[in-house]
């Protein structure tokens, strides 16, 4: 599966994880569960949320 086309993809979402240290294997399952719980994507619209974002993925 191309990961752009997971239900629970955002791509600020994923660059985050990946800052962190997680392999694509790892976001996967994470979105599959989260999507499994009816959980929306992580969509990183707050200010509080971009920076964030912006200090992890410096």
């Amino acid at each position: 599966m191309d990961i752009k086309q997971h239900p629970q993809y955002n791509a600020n979402d994923f660059k985050y994880l990946q800052a962190k240290g997680w392999t694509t294997q790892e976001i996967i399952q994470r979105w599959d569960e989260e999507n499994k719980m009816g959980k929306p994507p992580c969509t990183w619209d707050t200010t509080f949320a971009q920076a964030k974002l912006q200090r992890t993925c410096k």
